[in-house]
């Protein structure tokens, strides 16, 4: 019954990331505000090829970026594991959904400021639960957590550091991209959004995450990426302790 449990848990977190993540995305960049860092790159990029390619998709645009990061990964570590691919799988799915959700809801900015606003908000607030989906379930990640989890490991890194430090870079080849190919600072990839995001996603993935926690039946018992890191973290914490403790003593 338990067995059974975490993989209901697993598949359902899995399908609510993988939903709700495009859809939030979607939102937010017909909020025109700034998206979300890690996918600042690939708008400019779409915004770029779609002048000259009709057909070319932001959800395309997305899967080309996170391709490219997946060889980051494998030079950065210089190792290659059959399991590196799947995260390939997940991205091109997520940019089959993200193009399926700019047909439902549209693709261009919201005309009134009321509307840009909402949507902008609750880009914002589906994204911070698809990130808290995807951190309780084990199956195949979204190339940013992968790309987090992975190089953390192979490193000895901590992952919230590396998260902070891959956002940045996102940020920052955003910033270039637009320099370089749009000719022009594009705040529709880059805005106040792009901040607000950047401050409100993981106290809203922390919050979202305990509520699915409170949610689910015999949350204790089951055990999810979130609480595996949750537990690295107590015992990175244990063995601080202990080596100030031995320096104390140690004359």
């Amino acid at each position: 019954m338990q067995d059974h449990q975490i993989h209901v848990r697993n598949v359902a977190m899995w399908v609510l990331a993988m939903v709700l993540g495009p859809l939030g995305v979607t939102l937010s960049a017909r909020a025109g505000f700034g998206l979300p860092m890690a996918e600042a790159p690939a708008y400019i990029i779409y915004l770029k090829a779609s002048l000259t390619a009709g057909k070319f998709t932001f959800g395309l645009a997305g899967f080309i970026v996170r391709a490219a990061v997946l060889i980051l990964l494998l030079i950065l570590i210089r190792k290659f594991k059959p399991k590196y691919l799947l995260p390939l799988g997940t991205a091109a799915m997520y940019a089959v959904i993200l193009d399926g959700w700019r047909n439902v809801v549209g693709d261009t900015v919201y005309d009134k400021t009321g509307m840009r606003i909402l949507a902008c908000a609750a880009g914002i607030i589906l994204t911070s639960i698809a990130a808290a989906c995807f951190l309780r379930t084990d199956l195949p990640q979204e190339v940013r957590e992968a790309f987090v989890k992975e190089y953390s490991d192979e490193k000895g890194k901590k992952m919230m550091k590396v998260r902070w430090i891959y956002d940045l870079v996102a940020l920052a080849a955003a910033v270039l991209l637009s320099l370089i190919l749009l000719r022009k600072f594009e705040t529709e990839a880059v805005g106040a959004g792009t901040l607000v995001s950047a401050a409100l996603n993981i106290p809203l993935t922390a919050v979202t995450g305990r509520l699915i926690d409170g949610l689910w039946k015999d949350r204790e018992n089951v055990a999810t990426p979130q609480k595996e890191l949750e537990e690295l973290r107590r015992k990175e914490e244990d063995e601080k302790k202990k080596s100030a403790e031995e320096d104390e003593i140690i004359p």
